[in-house]
């Protein structure tokens, strides 16, 4: 589009016209307002013929000419003037024929995207229009459908392949007579073609060699050059000569004319004289060479060797005359002196007038028989030499190399290569400037008119306005075109590459050359709906997205040698990627540009992957192909609906609502915009406030200034806010009967510019559903109970299992029904499920069985059908009456006297069966295993307890009615004793020796654990043992342990015992040898734990002697920390397993005998003069201690207690002369233990 807006009025009309019939193009004028109509077509089309033919719209309202003098718009008023052909009648009107043609060559270059055509295309069509589903494509087939600039179709045909640029690994320098120049863009390494045969010369000793290089048309710039991988400056003796192409380039003179090599094998005899050659027509230079093949040089004796000396003569004459040269300058003796056994050459060289020669030579000196003489010589080549140009072709960039081959070569060079880059005219910002140049727009420009070109363009046939401000856009993101055109390539296919690397496509318009770039846009040239539309129709491309593209190039970090690039798409990386495709990209060399331009066609195929089109009148077409435009549609729900502008009305200075010329309808819990396109084609674009009814007066969110509001007859476009409308680019034009367009469009989709810098959105289809049409939101579960806490409650006290499930409460509004399915993961088939619903938006499941698995799924229907998508809920376990019960939680202290005050929170379990209170002696680190059973069952309604008060841990659980108990006990440690001082009377401590009786059950290495169930005896082939800690059947399943020897306190007491017992696990199968999946194994030093397992101390009393053999006993049981009343007691250690691989381990295990502190005692008691005898109320465990308190003793007076036994003493009363008389006193005996009758 071209515009004048630089030239714009303070106030000014926005006029847009296509002034010619015939010309698609676009011009935007800005003229004073005030100016009628008809002055405005005289200034857009001032041929009288042609004006007749234009058609002038206000606001899309057609103005019919008869009026265009009268009416004068007013400044920014939107005015149109389309140039529409008329006439003809019939079916085969010329002039829309030709209208066509144009509008067909404008939108030409599309790529390879016609050629795709119908895949197995099925349609589903809507009233006013359709959309289309197409079968699935390769990732190229959708960037060539569906992108704007989509990426060149694949160059490695069999003459490309042939190219030594694109395949630099292996290529050399070759003859191709008549074959193809090649064509430099941009930056290449290169490997040259020759642009003559190869000679050699030889001077003294060295012979070189001359090669001429054609680098291809110039001007070019020449650099780094190298002979394979070493670079030239390493060589020695060497001359080059460059001619870079440009027209002021001198002749070239290293390779000084066409070379015309004659070789000969004459032997030189002095007998035979002379021996006679012609040289080639046209010689200017003559050259010379004579061989010595087996050296020069004398054997002497004892095989030393000596100098020998030969002397030629060498004349040429007229050919067929015998005016021989004798003058000093026209005939040469080659006086050659040698000392070598190799091979010895020799040249010389005549300047000649021009004209053809006869040359003849011979050899002067004798010749010997002599075999140690070595001075054969032969004549090996005459050479013609002519000045003039060996190309004929000008201005083609060449080298001209002279080399020294001698010692440095082995054969003719054919890897001479170097860096080459185009001189082109190029853009400076200001002037397009003849310098060296790497920039797509540049290297577009010179292939339509460089000299490669057969039919090079003039100026006047490009787009000049569009290549600059392309040439600027890939400027500033740094993007390059570097190829070597040296195979078969069409003018359009070199552009399509060019412009490829630029992102952008090649176009036509009014027969001007120029690109559509694919860049962002901020402003819609144009808005479209159904009022300014028709025949609406989408497609949608459906394929196997790869998870990578691998893109092969020339690395010119690389120097140009074939490389790969993976370029993922988001979310794989090289340890994930398994789906590739190729993508060629020819013309980029740069790696960092490489993985932009994937990033951007994976985006591409992404967030472009449908089109549309749809049908305009061609009077009302002002976009071209690449413009950004905005459509509101209902076939593919682009927006809810379409309207025009009747009114607005305005408080204060402000627009509060706006009038509608159709009515709208809004639905609660929805944000609702209106864009409006303005008279200058901008748009305005205001939130509503959301009435879910139908009406055609909306209101605004936000009042606005009236200077801003839209004017009647605007466009208004209405729908979700962000959904109004969708932003779309021209693909294509073409052209329709009855003068009519049909646009092709593709999402604008902005992120694929930013594709290299982030990650790639998801795609947004942009549709907006009508309310009766709009999905119902999926379930969204929130939380889910299967364990005792929701335990249904039957008759006769069972409990029946359930699933309740809580959903977040959908949208205000929504009148829903929900539906569960379920499936036991045994079946196949999902059926309905029993459920009732709960208050708070859940449900609870019915007719599930504890530890069962459940797939479910959760869908809300709408009344009118309308179904949401499904939740699933996969592999659910079901707890039920299986699971633990809950952990038992504030679990508290209170010591008082000599008594524990243990309390907690109740466990609200509906199966909850009782309570365990365990004691560990430990105070630290107390586990469940080490405690012994203290109350072993507290009944479920209890939470409150009185117990001992000891030093150590109590721990507590929960146990359910199937047995469970909680997972985790509940820990209390209490570190204050009862007031009552306890005496250890005795610590049974069995570790580490264990030296008491063992059932199934082993003492080694300090510890205590389950023996194996067979022993080596039982072994019949040794060899099928496979572990010996635990013989052919694994460990027993339970054991015990009986301490070595019963304990005797002598008689029977009342006393306290107390346990401590560290027990821990084994599992002998975890070994490696016995792991499957070793890599499944996150800590390879820890047991596993294994199966279910258990310890438990017993034991039993006697209040007989436990020594005697007729002593009776107490049944065995279960040891609890408290009081006992025997004689004597016995314990045992019982362990069980439910794994064969799988032991308890008790590393300590002690029993403590405890007996309180007790106080006996008597008042008032008389002691005659002889002594008394106390006894005491109750026998004491051991001797106590014993006070007495005296009465009424005199001075003098004392007493001596004797006999002081557990059961009493004995005391007597002195005078101070020692004689025995008699008091009263009072006594109080302290000691532990209360013997029992």
């Amino acid at each position: 589009m071209i515009s004048d807006k630089n030239n714009k009025p303070a106030a000014a009309v926005r006029v847009s016209a296509r002034p010619h019939p015939f010309a698609a193009q676009n011009n935007l004028y800005f003229l004073p307002a005030g100016t009628t109509l008809e002055e405005m077509a005289q200034k857009i089309q001032p041929d009288p013929l042609l004006r007749r033919y234009l058609r002038g719209f206000i606001n899309d309202a057609m103005i019919p000419q008869r009026k265009w003098r009268f009416i004068r718009p007013k400044a920014g008023t939107d005015v149109r003037f389309c140039s529409v052909p008329m006439g003809g009648g019939g079916g085969k009107n010329p002039l829309r024929t030709v209208l066509s043609l144009a509008i067909l060559a404008s939108t030409s270059f599309l790529g390879t995207a016609f050629a795709a055509g119908a895949l197995g295309q099925a349609s589903l069509f809507g009233i006013s229009g359709g959309r289309l589903i197409s079968g699935a494509l390769s990732f190229a087939g959708r960037l060539a459908l569906n992108a704007l600039a989509p990426p060149p179709r694949q160059r490695l045909s069999s003459s490309a392949k042939a190219s030594p640029t694109l395949f630099i690994q292996g290529a050399q320098n070759r003859l191709d007579p008549f074959g193809k120049v090649p064509q430099v863009l941009g930056r290449h390494r290169m490997v040259p073609p020759m642009g003559a045969k190869p000679f050699t010369e030889t001077f003294g000793d060295d012979q070189y060699l001359r090669m001429l290089f054609v680098w291809g048309y110039g001007p070019l710039d020449i650099a780094d050059l190298k002979i394979g991988e070493t670079p030239l400056s390493e060589f020695k003796d060497v001359e080059i000569v460059h001619r870079y192409g440009f027209p002021e380039d001198a002749p070239l003179t290293l390779y000084s004319g066409s070379v015309i090599q004659n070789d000969l094998q004459i032997a030189l005899r002095e007998s035979e004289g002379y021996h006679i050659r012609t040289t080639a027509t046209d010689a200017e230079e003559i050259s010379v060479d004579v061989t010595f093949p087996r050296g020069l040089m004398v054997l002497a004796d004892g095989g030393v060797r000596q100098s020998r000396n030969v002397v030629l003569e060498v004349q040429y004459a007229p050919a067929g005359t015998e005016a021989w040269s004798a003058g000093e300058e026209e005939f040469a003796l080659l006086d050659v002196t040698g000392n070598q056994n190799n091979a010895l050459r020799k040249s010389v060289r005549f300047i000649v007038p021009k004209g053809q020669y006869d040359v003849r030579i011979r050899r002067i000196t004798e010749d010997s028989e002599d075999d140690s003489v070595f001075d054969e010589c032969v004549w090996t080549a005459v050479r013609t030499l002519r000045y003039e140009a060996p190309i004929a072709m000008a201005g083609l960039a060449v080298t001209a190399l002279r080399i020294k081959a001698t010692d440095q070569l082995s054969g003719v060079i054919d890897r001479f290569n170097g860096v080459v880059q185009s001189i082109v005219p190029d853009w400076d910002g200001e002037n397009w400037v003849s310098r060296a140049t790497s920039n797509p727009a540049a290297l577009f420009r010179h292939v339509l008119q460089g000299a490669a070109n057969a039919r090079p363009l003039p100026e006047n046939r490009l787009d000049l306005a569009k290549l600059e401000n392309w040439h600027a856009l890939c400027e500033t993101e740094e993007r390059e075109f570097n190829a070597v055109i040296d195979y078969q390539a069409s003018v359009r296919d070199v552009l399509i590459d060019v412009a490829a690397a630029g992102r952008a496509a090649p176009s036509v318009i009014d027969g001007k050359w120029g690109v559509v770039a694919d860049m962002p846009q901020a402003v819609p040239v144009q808005h479209f709906t159904p009022r300014n539309s028709s025949g609406f129709r989408g497609e949608k491309h459906f394929d196997t997205p790869p998870h990578g593209l691998r893109v092969r190039f020339a690395n010119q970090e690389k120097y140009w040698q074939q490389d790969e690039m993976l370029v993922y798409d988001d979310g794989y990386d090289a340890a994930t990627a398994v789906r590739f495709e190729t993508l060629e990209l020819p013309g980029i060399t740069d790696p960092a540009q490489i993985w932009r331009d994937a990033r951007y066609h994976i985006a591409t195929a992404r967030l472009r992957g449908e089109s549309y089109s749809f049908t305009v009148d061609i009077e009302h077409l002002v976009c071209t192909r690449g413009d950004l435009i905005r459509l509101t549609h209902d076939v593919p729900l682009f927006g809810v609906q379409a309207a025009r502008v009747k009114a607005v009305s305005e408080t204060g200075g402000l627009v509060t609502h706006v009038l509608l010329d159709e009515e709208i309808e809004m639905q609660a819990g929805h944000t609702y915009s209106v864009r409006f396109r303005r008279q200058d084609g901008t748009s305005l674009v205001k939130q509503l406030v959301t009435a879910a009814d139908t009406a055609n007066n909306l209101q605004f969110e936000t009042p606005f200034d009236l200077a801003d509001a839209p004017l009647a007859g605007d466009l208004a476009m209405f729908g979700e806010t962000g959904q109004e409308s969708v932003e779309l680019i021209v693909q294509s034009i073409r052209p329709g009967p009855d003068l009519t367009a049909r646009l092709t469009c593709l999402d604008a989709a902005p992120a694929v510019h930013l594709a290299d810098q982030g990650v790639i959105p998801a795609f947004d289809s942009h549709i907006t559903l009508p309310q009766g049409l709009e999905r119902p939101p999926r379930p969204h579960i929130l939380s889910v109970q299967s364990g005792a806490e929701v335990l249904e409650v039957q008759d006769g006290g069972l409990f029946a299992p359930q699933i309740v499930v809580r959903f977040a409460p959908p949208a205000a509004g929504d009148d829903l029904e929900l539906r569960v399915k379920i499936r036991d993961v045994n079946n196949s088939f999902f059926s309905a499920a029993r459920f009732t619903l709960l208050d708070g938006d859940a449900v609870s499941i019915k007719d599930v069985r504890t530890a069962g698995i459940y797939d479910l799924r959760f869908l809300y229907i709408r009344k009118n059908g309308w179904s949401s998508q499904e939740t699933l809920l996969p592999n659910y376990h079901v707890i039920g009456t299986g699971g633990a019960p809950q952990d038992v939680e504030g679990f508290r202290i209170s010591v008082l006297g000599d008594t524990a005050f243990l309390s907690w929170e109740a466990v609200p379990d509906i199966d909850l069966s009782h309570y365990i209170l365990r004691f560990s002696a430990a105070t630290t680190a107390a586990s469940w295993h080490e405690g012994v059973d203290m109350l072993p069952h507290i009944e479920k309604g209890a939470s409150s307890v009185a117990v001992p008060a000891l030093v150590g841990t109590y721990l507590l659980k929960a146990v359910d009615m199937q047995g469970e108990q909680s997972v985790s006990a509940a820990g209390i440690v209490s570190t204050a004793a009862g007031l009552s001082a306890y005496n250890a009377v005795a610590i049974l401590t069995e570790d580490p020796a264990f030296t008491g009786f063992c059932d199934n059950m082993a003492a080694a290495g300090g510890v205590l654990s389950l023996s194996g169930q067979d022993s080596i005896d039982d072994w019949g082939d040794i060899d099928a043992v496979t572990r010996f800690d635990i013989g052919l059947n694994g460990l027993a399943p339970e054991g015990s342990y009986t301490f070595a020897s019963p304990f005797d306190l002598g008689a029977v007491y009342s006393s306290t015992l107390s346990a401590s017992v560290a027990v821990d696990v084994l599992d002998l199968s975890a070994v490696m040898d016995e792991w499957g999946d070793v890599d499944s194994r996150l800590d390879w030093d820890t047991a596993s734990g294994g199966g279910a397992w258990q310890t438990r101390l017993q034991l039993r009393t006697t209040a007989d002697d436990p020594a005697d053999a007729e002593a009776v006993w107490t049944e065995w049981e279960d040891f609890m920390v408290g009081d006992y009343t025997a004689r004597g007691f016995a314990f045992r250690l019982l362990a069980r397993t439910e794994d064969i691989f799988v032991t308890p381990v008790v590393s300590a295990l002690s029993v403590k005998i405890d007996m309180p502190d007790r106080v006996d005692g008597r008042e008032n008691i008389l002691s005659d003069s002889a002594g008394s005898s106390v006894v005491f109320n109750r026998s004491f465990r051991a001797i106590p201690a014993i006070a007495v308190s005296a009465q009424d003793m005199e001075t003098g007076d004392y007493y001596s207690i004797t006999e002081t036994t557990e059961s009493g003493f004995d005391i007597r009363f002195f005078n101070a002369a020692g004689a025995g008389i008699m008091r009263r006193f009072d006594y109080v005996a302290k000691g532990y233990g209360i013997r029992q009758p």
